[in-house]
């Protein structure tokens, strides 16, 4: 028995020329889910803010006990400019002078990932990584960092700043 009715129908082949295996979907699934994780782990903690009871402020005195002197200054108290900060990127070190005198040191490392602090902008530390920004206290004055920069001892040795 023949049949004139039309025969099967003929259409473009809608399948793509490049396909996505299931082995390559769990790997990018794996990685989306990795990423995820580790930004998590970097938040910088929960710990409060640094305030100004955790500073170390600079003392005078003609020596130290370990023979530390004017030799192993970090700075000179004239590089410091009033109600602002240097920052000594060799030795990952910030240098606040709030008021007339009075020196502080922080360390550079910003506590959100690591990286290390290299701006100062009249009176704020900034971050590059993430844009967090630290009052000359080390205090966090924005996010993302949830902690303050870490006090660091130093003292001050006629014109030089000198670790403590």
């Amino acid at each position: 028995m023949a049949t004139d009715g039309p025969g099967p129908i003929v259409g473009p082949d809608y399948r793509r020329e490049s396909t996505v295996d299931r082995r390559q979907a769990i790997k990018a699934g794996c990685v989306a889910c990795a990423g995820t994780v580790v930004a998590a782990c970097g938040g910088g903690g929960t710990s409060p803010t640094t305030s100004g009871d955790d500073q170390v402020p600079a003392t005078s005195g003609p020596g130290s006990p370990d023979g530390q002197s004017a030799s192993g200054a970090l700075a000179d108290t004239a590089d410091v400019p009033v109600g602002s900060a240097v920052i000594l990127t060799e030795v990952q070190l910030v240098v606040t002078q709030p008021t007339a005198g009075e020196f502080y040191a922080y360390s550079a490392v910003c506590p959100h990932q690591g990286c290390v602090v290299r701006e100062v902008r009249e009176q704020t530390i900034v971050c590059p990584c993430h844009g967090s920004e630290f009052q000359l206290d080390g205090a966090v004055q924005r996010g993302p960092a949830l902690r303050g920069l870490e006090p660091r001892a130093i003292r001050v040795e006629g014109t030089s700043i000198v670790p403590a």
